[in-house]
């Protein structure tokens, strides 16, 4: 996988320097901070001066469906600067080197394609750099604004989690209790049959032999 920040690395080794020029971290971070990220757009207000000088958003906003991030629409939010030939077309260009290539070969094919593009753009190597440099940034911060995001909006399922794990335990705990006390009285009732059973035969027992006739009584009748 060839990332923004592979490619500012390549294009730095081309012959991009980056001497004198502040890093792309410096630049303003734009704010990645929206008002309803999980909940329905609020309707349209009228438009007022945004004395902050940036907008507000929902990070649905910047993801697609199947939740991969639109990039563009993150870079636009950043503000990132157009240029005539950007580190996504030289990703795009590079996308088709095989997964497996060896590294070396690998880094002469980046010089390669570099070095055509911003020929044939009339470019200096180091406006494609700084580029990458930039996007790479953007794209930073909105990764982890995004990630604080969602941990801010995850924390109540968490807890809701930690408070029904807490209440199955609880319940199991008394399940196990019942189930125990069920268990005793199962064995008690046990004992109680058979010991019921046992003088129960002992006593038609003594019956059977109090209502049996003797050989003097059946000659007496």
């Amino acid at each position: 996988m060839i990332s923004l920040e592979s490619v500012e690395k390549m294009l730095r080794d081309t012959g991009g320097g980056a001497e004198g020029k502040p890093p792309a971290s410096d630049l303003p971070p734009p704010i990645f901070a929206p008002t309803a990220a999980a909940h329905p757009t609020p309707p349209p207000k009228p438009a007022q001066s945004d004395p902050a000088g940036t907008s507000r958003f929902r990070f649905a906003d910047l993801l697609r469906p199947d939740g991969a991030v639109d990039t563009e629409a993150v870079y636009r939010f950043g503000k990132v600067p157009e240029v005539k030939l950007s580190a996504e077309l030289i990703l795009q260009a590079l996308a088709n080197l095989p997964p497996d290539i060896p590294e070396l070969a690998r880094h002469a094919a980046i010089q390669i394609t570099v070095n055509s593009l911003t020929q044939a753009a009339g470019i200096p190597v180091e406006t494609v750099a700084e580029d990458a440099r930039v996007r790479h940034t953007r794209l930073t911060q909105f990764h982890e604004a995004l990630t604080a995001e969602w941990e801010r909006e995850n924390q109540p399922q968490r807890q809701t989690i930690v408070k029904l794990e807490e209440l199955i335990a609880a319940k199991q705990a008394e399940l196990e209790a019942v189930r125990a006390q069920l268990h005793e009285r199962e064995a008690k009732s046990i004992v109680t049959h058979r010991d019921c059973e046992t003088k129960l035969s002992a006593l038609q027992e003594v019956i059977d032999m109090m209502e049996a006739k003797t050989p003097e009584k059946s000659e007496a009748d």
